[in-house]
């Protein structure tokens, strides 16, 4: 594990906004130092609920899209606060994992990440006791990693 090497999980929500711009606040003045890779792991929309092939083609393309603007907009928001862009690595993988936080944990891992920041969408008790919340998860399954849940 790295401590240097923070990945930085969003999603389009107000609170992934505000966990970016807290890593830039937290790390300002010693940026240089970090690298940061931020992620967001594209929703496929399951088989079941598309017609054909293109369809799906053409809406993976963009939801890819989309993510390519979430990421460019936090690398802008990072590097205001004085990270190089070179150490900013931006990735939307397709979700391949059974839940959100699986795929944040299996890049966590994979990766040698020594800090792992998510922001806290302030889901409902009744959302959370149905869907689950995925920093709840994040807080309850990651291992040898500091965890940073922003609200």
């Amino acid at each position: 594990m790295n401590p240097k090497n923070i990945l930085l999980a969003i999603d389009y929500s107000p609170s992934s906004e505000q966990a970016v711009d807290y890593v830039g606040r937290m790390l300002n003045g010693i940026s240089r130092e970090f690298l940061i890779t931020v992620m967001h792991v594209i929703e496929d929309t399951p088989p079941d609920f598309i017609e054909n092939a293109a369809d799906r083609d053409q809406r993976i393309e963009s939801l890819t899209g989309r993510a390519d603007s979430l990421l460019k907009k936090a690398r802008q928001t990072l590097t205001s606060y004085g990270f190089p862009e070179e150490n900013i690595r931006l990735k939307a993988p397709l979700r391949q994992c059974e839940s959100l936080a699986s795929c944040i944990l299996a890049e966590q891992r994979s990766g040698d990440y020594g800090t792992l920041v998510v922001g806290r969408r302030g889901i409902s008790k009744p959302e959370e006791f149905l869907f689950g919340s995925v920093s709840n998860k994040l807080l309850r399954t990651a291992r040898n990693c500091t965890v940073w849940v922003v609200e």
